[in-house]
């Protein structure tokens, strides 16, 4: 019988040994392939429960057991996932806190329901039947927490857990020092006051992850801040670039109306020296091709046809319908930080499709509403509002143009919407002029 015990204790051991890395698989992403990398996991909870067993061996309840554990998996998970240490690390120890942390919660709950004063003792150190059911009962609520937050968790951004890895970290080592300190107490169902232990126990807790929690929520809200203020003044400085160029373009329209003044001259004066000459120098000082759309609006003008080449550079057919007149009561910068914005996000979006890469753009004033419609095609799924891994290099940047999007449209009273399916986006911004 005792070795059914032990062969159900390496059972459950494995589970809780192998759902941490489960775990760290809703927050890394592998550098192995699925198969192999389910064949790893499998061989490193296996090894690590077997020696954790050993030690149980010895003593069943050890907390030398546990920091062990935690840094056999942190080194295994490294080889697996090539993350950062620290952050393995901290999820490591996050992860154990709350499994020991539901431990004592349930022992204490159970023996104070079955009045039995040793129970906590009985669990801790007895094999037995009493011993069994609990941790497979345990197991299985573990079990079942595990495919709840991966039902409705994503992949955490990697970005955002090295922004908030020390913390987390902290919090754990904080956790671990109280349970270790409070694990005298905690666990004497003898103590009629061990309700108002644990509860005064996890208020500490809940107001450190509230703290957390509350700390980390101001510390992005601050950093999107701050980014959302960098883009702005980079979108000025592109507005002031964009008018130059606007202006340089109105300037060699204005030109090239001599130069056709004087090649007709010279064409009708049959000089055809001096034509080709005139024509040769022409050429050789040409340095920017004329816009090959107009809207009406300059500062549009310049934003569409600075766009519309960057979509050609992608090879994506680009099709534009713009009518704006100069005279709206939205401001240069504020018209650009939109359509920019959401041009850019078309691009950057159209740019993976193998093949057949479109974008359809609309831009009118119907009534008193300046509508912006743009459609493209896209090969991966959007990323608003979710909280999956970006394809930008500079992800830590990524979803401030959206934003930048919608304070802008924001400020005038605007509406914006977007959808998407079958793999077709769609954005339309409406805003009053």
């Amino acid at each position: 019988m005792k070795n059914i015990y032990w062969c159900i204790e390496f059972l459950v051991s494995f589970i809780e040994i192998f759902v941490s890395f489960q775990v760290l698989l809703l927050c890394f992403k592998p550098v192995y392939e699925k198969r192999k990398q389910g064949i790893i996991v499998c061989c490193f909870a296996v090894s690590i429960t077997g020696l954790v067993e050993l030690f149980n061996y010895f003593h069943l309840f050890s907390f030398i057991i546990l920091p062990f554990a935690i840094g056999v998996i942190t080194i295994s998970a490294f080889h697996i996932f090539k993350a950062r240490l620290i952050e393995i690390l901290s999820l490591v120890s996050f992860y154990f806190l709350i499994i020991y942390l539901l431990d004592f919660l349930a022992i204490s709950i159970v023996g104070i329901l079955l009045n039995e004063s040793d129970y906590g003792n009985i669990i801790t150190t007895q094999l037995g039947i009493e011993r069994v059911i609990y941790i497979v009962s345990m197991k299985v609520l573990l079990i079942g927490i595990y495919f709840l937050l991966k039902k409705h968790i994503s992949i955490l951004k990697q970005s955002e857990l090295a922004r908030h890895i020390y913390y987390l970290f902290i919090i754990s080592i904080i956790g671990f020092i109280g349970m270790y300190s409070f694990s005298s107490f905690i666990l004497d169902l003898k103590n009629k006051n061990i309700i108002i232990d644990w509860f005064s126990f996890l208020i500490i807790i809940g107001m450190l992850i509230i703290l957390f929690v509350i700390f980390a929520k101001y510390k992005e809200r601050e950093r999107e801040n701050e980014l959302i203020f960098l883009h702005s003044n980079l979108i000025e400085e592109t507005y002031k670039d964009l008018k130059t160029k606007y202006d340089n373009e109105m300037k060699r329209l204005h030109d090239f109306n001599h130069h056709l003044e004087i090649l007709y001259y010279l064409s009708k004066k049959d000089e055809l020296d001096k034509l080709k000459e005139y024509i040769s120098e022409l050429y050789d000082n040409r340095r920017e091709t004329f816009f090959s759309m107009y809207s009406g609006n300059e500062i549009l003008d310049v934003i569409l046809n600075q766009k519309l080449e960057m979509a050609n550079r992608y090879n994506i057919k680009m099709n534009i319908g713009a009518g704006v007149p100069n005279s709206i009561s939205i401001t240069p910068a504020d018209l650009c930080t939109i359509v920019s914005n959401i041009l850019d996000n078309a691009i950057e979006a159209c740019k993976y499709v193998e093949q057949n890469r479109w974008i359809n753009t609309s831009i009118n004033v119907i009534g008193k509403m300046l509508i912006i419609k743009v459609q493209n095609n896209y090969k991966y799924e959007p990323l608003c509002d979710t909280d999956k891994r970006t394809l930008k290099s500079d992800y830590k940047h990524h979803g401030i143009g959206l934003k930048s999007v919608k304070l802008t449209v924001s400020k005038y009273d605007g509406f914006i919407d977007y959808k998407w399916g079958n793999y077709v986006f769609e954005i339309v911004a409406m805003l009053p002029i």
